[in-house]
């Protein structure tokens, strides 16, 4: 059961270590270290700022116009949707990456995917704390709301596991899996709610991008930080019990498979 993955203290171990390793690997013997982590999210805020304030000339509906509050909400989303793409992609190969843990070492695969979670979510929570100091600088102090923020991403961490997991397992089987991973992730840019608020699609093509789990969540954050409207309590309990099924169901079918790894690597 993913609940037992949860509280197997051997399992957590080996990600919080391995997790450090690979983000120290990022880190150690490049020019910025630690900088390139804070450097980019600076950059992709302040490109976004000119290129919406100055180039197309938008506003986000219902704000006051002023480019920064276009480029603020963006940021939000792109933390989200980023954070899911990294795991997306590199989920397919995880296994197919690593065959001396398959074939040569007792080691718990399934470990793979929330260690490339912990390390994706280390350069989401240092891209949230550049969000948040744009965030001081352009509008002062946020919404006391915002502290709904840390319940709103449990989901986002099961629904990326879950998936994860079943990419993991099928791209073992599935060589071209990436490939096609990554064109589905490019047309989800645009069917999650990134550069636009759900307010704002029209009427037809609404229900289709609700469907999105990421549309509920990157909506929730929005409305904490910026409306100082805390997520529906039904909402948000609907949330994680259909992100817990997902995370069960991709790590029931890794464990399934398992076994079958070693004789296709």
């Amino acid at each position: 059961m993913f609940y037992d993955f949860l509280f197997d203290r051997y399992a957590r171990a080996t990600v919080r270590l391995l997790a450090t390793r690979e983000i120290r690997t990022r880190i150690v013997g490049t020019y910025l270290g630690l900088g390139h982590y804070v450097v980019v999210p600076i950059l992709m805020l302040l490109i976004y700022s000119v290129v919406f304030s100055h180039i197309f000339v938008v506003s986000w509906p219902g704000t006051s116009g002023r480019y920064s509050d276009f480029a603020l909400r963006v940021f939000v989303g792109l933390i989200v949707f980023q954070f899911v793409a990294e795991l997306f992609n590199r989920a397919p190969g995880l296994i197919l990456e690593n065959p001396a843990y398959v074939k040569k070492v007792i080691f718990p695969l399934e470990t793979l995917v929330p260690i490339a979670i912990a390390v994706a979510l280390f350069a989401a929570m240092v891209s949230f704390g550049v969000f948040l100091l744009g965030l001081l600088l352009a509008a002062g102090l946020p919404y006391a709301t915002i502290f709904w923020v840390p319940a709103i991403l449990p989901p986002l961490v099961m629904l990326t596991a879950g998936v994860g997991w079943g990419l993991a397992s099928l791209g073992v089987f599935l060589r071209d899996l990436r490939q096609i991973v990554g064109v589905v992730v490019s047309l989800l840019t645009f069917l999650s709610p990134v550069f636009y608020p759900l307010s704002a699609v029209p009427e037809p093509f609404r229900v289709v991008i609700a469907l999105n789990p990421l549309t509920l969540i990157i909506e929730m954050m929005r409305s904490a930080i910026f409306d100082g409207r805390p997520p529906s309590a039904l909402m948000l309990l609907m949330l994680y019990v259909v992100t817990a099924s997902v995370a069960q169901l991709g790590y029931w079918g890794f464990m399934r498979t398992k076994k079958a790894f070693a004789d296709v690597v």
